[in-house]
């Protein structure tokens, strides 16, 4: 969509969930692929396209000035849309069970008749970087929590826990927040979603969670296809790179001892951070990658 007409809306009574489904084939230069390499060929089966689709809600095509762009596969699948009362109500409750404990409880009370299909519910802690909201972790797992919720009946409720700690994934906890959303896995298809910022709740705790980055080294810097990275603590949980935007990719490395061997091939040029993480603590280390190096 154009931007610029696409947010043109009253934005004090408006709030803009945007969930996104990354279809576009790879390559080692695209943020999004690099945060989930899954075979290009079965993300786009498993949404049901033969290709990526693309299409301008606004007719306005930038890469092709005056052309009114929808591709065939739009009209048939716009006809279907209408702008409808959902009718499915979500309400997030987020609180500390202890110090270290977050536990999420969504409540869906269904205000009409659910449609047929296989529905789930979704619960994605999320954190805000750089204007977007980037998903974290899905609790308990990507599978989601089948859809009970029917008119005329309690709401349905269920909790939801995640360690709030210095070892969990959220960088910064003032822009945490979890969306709950209701999808149908046949259509894929999104009936209803809801957020839930976390930015009052307390920050989380330090204890039994330490930072060794002074004692631990990373060469050769820069570095081109890898790079090995000897750590204060054995058997870490997982390496992660992040690039400066924020967006996180787990590498693959091998171990010997402390020394890891990380293979960054995939990695663009670019300065990167790199972190280490075990049930101890943390390692974090400044990473420049540059090509043939």
């Amino acid at each position: 969509a154009d931007p610029d007409r696409f947010f043109d809306f009253n934005k004090q009574d408006t709030l803009l969930i945007k969930l996104s489904y990354f279809t576009a084939l790879g390559n080692s230069g695209n943020p999004e692929y690099l945060s989930n390499t899954a075979d290009p060929d079965a993300r786009a089966i498993y949404y049901g396209v033969a290709s990526p689709p693309r299409s301008f809600i606004s007719g306005a095509n930038k890469s092709a000035p005056g052309k009114a762009t929808v591709d065939l596969w739009g009209p048939g699948v716009f006809s279907e849309k209408i702008l409808d009362n959902s009718p499915i109500d979500i309400d997030i409750q987020a609180t500390l069970k202890n110090p270290t404990l977050l536990k999420i409880t969504p409540k869906l009370h269904a205000l009409m008749p659910i449609p047929k299909g296989t529905w789930v519910v979704h619960t994605a802690l999320v954190e805000n970087v750089n204007g977007r909201e980037i998903m974290r972790k899905l609790l308990p797992h990507a599978a989601g929590v089948p859809l009970t919720a029917e008119k005329g009946r309690d709401p349905q409720e269920f909790e939801q826990f995640y360690r709030w700690d210095k070892g969990n994934l959220i960088k910064d906890p003032s822009k945490a927040g979890v969306i709950v959303f209701v999808q149908n896995l046949d259509t894929k298809s999104v009936m209803q979603a809801s957020y839930k910022s976390l930015k009052n709740l307390p920050p989380p705790t330090i204890t039994g969670f330490e930072n060794y980055s002074n004692e631990a080294s990373l060469y050769p810097n820069p570095a081109g296809a890898y790079f090995y990275l000897d750590l204060p603590f054995s058997h870490p949980t997982r390496v992660t790179v992040y690039n400066m935007a924020g967006q996180a990719t787990e590498v693959p490395y091998t171990q010997s001892g402390r020394r890891i061997k990380a293979d960054v091939s995939a990695l663009t040029d670019g300065v990167y951070a790199v972190e280490a993480r075990s049930e101890k603590g943390v390692v974090q280390k400044k990473l420049t990658k540059i090509l043939g190096f």
